[in-house]
């Protein structure tokens, strides 16, 4: 008789914690052991004590040993605090607590939670996978009802199911911070979607991956739309910057490495040929000359001259140019309109006696010929390999020979 009422008392006062059960005596059971008995005590004393200190933990167990021994819960309130604390506990660091006293831990974590589940009504939810806050907890619906939720129940929630490899979202939730052993979430964060799991923090490679695309064209370059993609340029500073597909993945590129993939590469076969880049958010318009066969660089204003006009070589020779045809750059090295330039060293612009180089030393022309009209008189005389304006005599020489002792005081008809 005496077992009996023994064994009622002990059910009810599992009972009183959703537990129901056939143990053995309650003298005979312990919170070490791997079987039900010892799962179903450890629970017990996780929720009645919490995180209370002595003397709280005492003045609970006198409330509620009153609504035990009358078999009437007066004291509800005390019966809810338990069961919000079984919620917020971290059963896994007690877990690994009583492990690290070389103990066996009963499986006692289904009866704390059905405990709480039960006291506070969270039995059963409809939307598997989603999330609420429940005081400072967090609960994810399972097909098992509400239990306590990790960083990656609140993630896959707020930012989608984590099933596109290299995916980049951005969390910015009331959940500041969490931590379950994985990871923290922190609002205002980009995380990004590897292996089934979301992780804070994409590296640079995750990032230009995910808005660049995939780097499969070596040379090819890409920068980011800051204007569409304000925050996540700001957020990685990603303002001017440009990326160069080499070798299977995106670097951050140099001016050349630009240049070669608007102009083409820079090789031997087109070393000093000379090209017009539009310009662009990281390079200025301009000419640009492959030098060297290695890299493009702005070209100067005598590199241009050298290109246009051919290699300066013949000292006094002129040569025009429409520097009309460079179009809106005629501006940006002073070459608009029709110019003429003489070979003095370098290219420089004709002076209004440059007329060129001659082969036929006394030889005349009228300016109009070489388009020229800077002399008083109209013709030019060939001396020493270069035009330059004639006179009276180097006129009448020319068109009437020589006047030399052998035919002095000849006349002839001009």
């Amino acid at each position: 008789m005496r077992d009996e009422a023994k064994n009622q008392a002990r059910e009810e006062l599992l009972g009183y914690f959703g537990i129901d059960g056939n143990f053995g005596a309650a003298e005979d059971m312990s919170i070490f052991g791997e079987n039900d008995e010892a799962a179903a005590l450890l629970a017990i004393s996780i929720i009645v004590q919490g995180d209370l200190r002595e003397s709280k933990f005492t003045e609970r167990l006198a409330r509620i040993s009153g609504d035990i021994a009358d078999g009437t819960i007066d004291n509800e309130e005390i019966w809810q605090q338990m069961a919000t604390g079984a919620m917020a506990a971290d059963l896994e660091m007690i877990r690994h607590h009583i492990e690290s006293w070389g103990e066996s831990v009963p499986d006692f974590e289904p009866y704390v939670k059905a405990f709480w589940r039960d006291r506070l009504g969270l039995t059963t939810c409809d939307n598997v996978g989603e999330v609420m806050q429940r005081g400072e907890v967090y609960l994810v619906c399972t097909e098992d009802g509400w239990d306590k939720a990790n960083a990656q129940d609140i993630l896959n929630y707020y930012l989608g199911k984590c099933d596109q490899e290299g995916i980049i979202k951005f969390y910015d939730w009331e959940a500041y911070y969490y931590d379950d052993g994985i990871m923290e979430l922190k609002p205002g964060s980009y995380y990004v979607c590897r292996d089934g799991v979301w992780k804070r923090d994409p590296g640079g490679d995750d990032i230009v991956n995910y808005y660049l695309g995939v780097c499969s064209k070596d040379g090819e370059v890409k920068a980011f739309n800051c204007d569409e993609l304000e925050q996540v340029c700001s957020y990685w500073e990603l303002w001017g910057r440009s990326f160069v597909c080499r070798d299977g993945g995106w670097k951050e590129a140099g001016d050349s490495d630009i240049l070669n993939y608007y102009l083409g590469e820079c090789k031997n076969a087109n070393n000093g040929e000379i090209k017009e880049f539009e310009g662009n958010e990281w390079i200025g318009a301009g000419l640009y000359l492959c030098r060297d066969g290695e890299k493009w660089e702005y070209a100067d204003l005598r590199q241009v001259l050298n290109y246009y006009l051919g290699k300066c070589d013949k000292d006094g020779d002129v040569k025009a140019f429409n520097g009309d045809e460079l179009g809106n750059l005629c501006e940006q090295y002073g070459l608009c309109g029709n110019q003429s330039f003489v070979c003095r060293g370098d290219w420089h612009q004709a002076g209004e006696f440059d007329f060129g180089l001659c082969e036929n030393d006394g030889a005349v022309i009228k300016q109009e010929e070489i388009h020229v009209k800077n002399c008083d008189f109209e013709h030019l005389v060939c001396h020493e390999s270069e035009w330059s304006c004639a006179d009276y005599g180097d006129v009448l020489n020319y068109y009437l020979g020589e006047c030399k002792n052998a035919n002095n005081g000849e006349i002839k008809e001009f």
